[in-house]
């Protein structure tokens, strides 16, 4: 079956895991925001445990590209992964209500009333620069009890390598098209260095805000890569909005997360940490150009690239300067128009 919003309610009512809801009053909207690959609905009960729902159906194609073939066990991965990293990351991840096998369809729990969206939220020029220190804090309790280890929990070894490649591919065409030597010899080091589990997609889309806390959606990426990457492909945002007047600001923003990244690792490894902030600079860099140039573009490409600042450049500098970390990167630009 093919969930649409007005069929919604009856399939939740089938599934008998919703007391005391009035079926006649509520609310299925569809999101078509920043939803590219699976069908989403949003659900509002007017039940008080569960106020607000949100359910995902996947096809054998991508939602906006049906000619564009996608994996269709995601969901499937998507719901081993949540149940995974719930022990790492608690409530600031949804919870798994219900997984449908044979429609392909998972039902989670919402992030919060007062929760907000990055994407959003950067787009009115609010950067939220005070939550450095939580998201070094939350990457690293994920990167760090997973370090080097010969683990993997959601898709078997093979099919983890398979898919990191995917990851690597898709998110660094435009660094392939730019900078194709250094990309590759990037993603060499990747492969051959240790790695940890990593969320994997770290789009500003799936990056919610509430207290000054970081939240996330969308778990079918996670994978066992290198950490770097995690830390390159989040810290590209900020970037991408760097101007001369904020440049000082998101540099100590880049500074709260490393501080609070390293100490949560031993001492002993703390030449490994540095290693895993040489190769985030670079990413960082290569995960701009990612967002403007390549494929699979922004669809903020046209503000970008009006910008005084060239940020292509920018991304340019930063993929090829062997920086010690990403702050160093961010300190060491010169924002000419």
């Amino acid at each position: 079956m093919r969930l649409t919003e007005s069929n919604i309610p009856n399939y939740l009512k089938t599934l008998k895991l919703f007391e005391n809801v009035d079926w006649t009053n509520i609310n299925v909207e569809e999101v078509k925001e920043n939803t590219n690959v699976n069908f989403v609905f949003a659900v509002t009960l007017n039940k008080s445990s569960y106020k607000k729902i949100y359910i995902k159906q996947a096809f054998d194609y991508v939602k906006i590209a049906p000619t564009f073939p996608a994996p269709i066990d995601r969901q499937l991965f998507e719901k081993q992964s949540i149940e995974y990293l719930y022990q790492f990351w608690g409530d600031r991840i949804p919870q798994v209500i219900n997984y449908d096998a044979k429609n392909n369809i998972l039902i989670v729990t919402d992030m919060g009333e007062n929760a907000v969206l990055l994407a959003e939220e950067i787009k009115k020029g609010q950067l939220h620069l005070n939550i450095g220190q939580d998201l070094g804090l939350m990457m690293a309790e994920l990167h760090v009890p997973t370090y080097a280890k010969d683990e993997f929990p959601v898709r078997n070894k093979e099919k983890n390598c398979e898919h990191a490649a995917f990851i690597f591919d898709f998110r660094l065409r435009g660094a392939k098209e730019v900078i194709p030597e250094e990309t590759a010899k990037l993603f060499k080091e990747s492969k051959y260095a240790k790695n940890s589990m990593i969320y994997g997609d770290w789009a500003s889309k799936n990056v919610f805000i509430s207290d000054n806390k970081v939240r996330l959606i969308d778990f079918e990426n996670l994978v066992r890569f290198d950490p770097a990457f995690d830390i390159g492909y989040a810290l590209a945002h900020w970037v991408l909005d760097i101007s001369k007047e904020n440049q000082n600001a998101v540099a100590q923003f880049f500074r709260d997360f490393e501080q609070a990244y390293k100490k949560k690792w031993h001492q002993t490894l703390q030449n490994d940490v540095e290693s895993i902030f040489r190769r985030s600079a670079r990413y960082t860099g290569a995960m701009m150009l990612h967002r403007l140039t390549g494929v699979k573009n922004t669809n903020r490409m046209e503000e970008y690239l009006s910008r005084e600042i060239s940020l292509i450049a920018t991304a340019k500098s930063i993929s090829l300067g062997n920086y010690a970390k990403p702050s160093t990167a961010i300190e060491g630009l010169t924002l000419d128009a």
